[in-house]
């Protein structure tokens, strides 16, 4: 038996992915078991007959210092759970279900602990005391791990420039569905919550209202575009701390009236899809997957050269390690700019909103780029190393250790630069 492990099965980007795995194994005639630390679940998100256990009551809804004084308690549950089940090997999604993970095996569950890193590791250093306490888990548990997936090569440098974990490792991004998204994309938008004007030009960011995502720089980087682009709008889709704040600096610039704050259950598909740009404005980045859904919605992107991948999913022909200091890199699939940089960015804006041939040629390469990260060979490979067994594991590794999706882009990758 094998088992997929997560904090939650909340239908967030992390619940999205593990249903599609889930899915896809099920299509396959592949057992898989799921289990969640927490009962914060979508029933409609995986077929009703795979078994589903819970470790705790919980429902998300706790501090992070209860959720981390659980860890010992629910790493003995999950142990339990192995024994009885019989479960050969585990996979976990997100930080708290790795630690878990890794604790049950050190107490002598005797199952394989693969662990899917989906952070920036370093990025932990600006987040507090928590942060801080996970970056000691991280450093003394993940070297117990018997694989450790990633996310993006860049992921995987900035790892290991903290930590020598001498542990089989895997890139593998995110798997996109094409159908679902394309779908989603052409789904009618109530014109009474929001009323596209086919005489604007619509710039679209979302995510999460912190700090680290710096909406302030793209609020004021759109100010200065602003002035040369009066039909520019700027479409902040999210929620977060940092709304209120948001608000008052659009006030404080005059551009409140054009700036779109959207929040609540929205098809941000169907916002992307009718928008003329998206701009990713981070500091760091797990996996982009607006970026992504972006491109598969074929719109021209502009990104942050951050951590995380934007550079190997928009330049992926170029030294995935270096970062953007200065002025604006246009690549191959998409702009790329530094962190924070309030003139670089409205530079960018303002020639995608000014220059509909550079728009066109953007727009015409996303959606090609994307294929690389289309479900159907993410997937495939993802189940590859699951069901694997412990005397195949060195030869997979073998197989796998050299791969990245940076390489898989060659087979997309186009002569068309801007």
């Amino acid at each position: 038996m094998h088992a997929i492990l997560v904090n939650s099965m909340a239908m967030d980007g992390a619940g999205l992915i593990i249903s599609q795995l889930i899915h896809y194994y099920y299509d396959k005639k592949k057992p898989v078991t799921l289990i969640c630390l927490e009962k914060n679940f979508s029933f409609d998100s995986i077929p009703s007959d795979i078994p589903v256990f819970y470790l705790s009551e919980a429902t998300g809804k706790v501090s992070s210092l209860r959720k981390f004084i659980s860890l010992p308690l629910l790493a003995q549950k999950l142990k339990e759970r192995i024994v009885s089940e019989n479960i050969a090997t585990v996979q976990s999604y997100l930080q708290r279900a790795n630690y878990v993970n890794i604790l049950a095996k050190l107490i002598g569950a005797g199952h394989d602990a693969q662990i899917v890193n989906t952070d920036i590791i370093s990025g932990y250093y600006h987040k507090g005391l928590f942060g801080r306490i996970n970056l000691v888990l991280i450093q003394l548990l993940y070297d117990k791990a018997d694989m450790i997936i990633l996310k993006s090569k860049a992921m995987q440098t900035d790892m290991r420039q903290l930590f020598e974990f001498r542990v089989p490792q895997k890139i593998l991004p995110n798997p996109f569905d094409f159908d679902t998204i394309d779908q989603q994309s052409n789904l009618f938008l109530d014109a009474m919550f929001f009323g596209f004007n086919e005489n604007k030009i619509y710039i679209t960011a979302l995510g999460y209202f912190e700090r680290l995502q710096n909406f302030d720089i793209l609020i004021k980087a759109f100010e200065k575009t602003s002035h040369s682009v009066p039909q520019a709008e700027l479409i902040l889709i999210g929620r977060g701390p940092e709304l209120k704040p948001l608000i008052r600096l659009s006030k404080k610039y005059n551009i409140y009236e054009r700036v779109a704050f959207v929040q609540g259950e929205v098809n941000s598909i169907g916002f992307l899809k009718r928008s003329h740009i998206f701009v990713l404005p981070s500091s760091f980045e797990g996996f982009p997957n607006a970026l992504i859904e972006a491109m598969i919605c074929h719109i021209p992107v502009i990104s942050t050269d951050c951590p995380g991948g934007p550079r190997e999913i928009l330049a992926p022909n170029t030294n995935v390690d270096q970062q953007l200091e200065q002025g604006v890199e246009y690549a191959a699939y998409g702009v790329l700019v530094p962190v924070r940089h309030v003139d670089a960015l409205s530079e960018a804006m303002t020639r995608l909103c000014l220059d509909a041939t550079v728009r066109s040629r953007y727009a015409q390469n996303s959606r090609a780029r994307a294929m690389t990260f289309h479900k159907d060979q993410i997937l495939e490979n993802y189940k590859q190393i699951f069901y694997h067994t412990r005397k195949k594991e060195e030869d997979l590794y073998d197989t796998f250790r050299n791969e990245s999706y940076s390489n898989m882009a060659k087979k997309t990758e186009t002569s068309h630069h801007v």
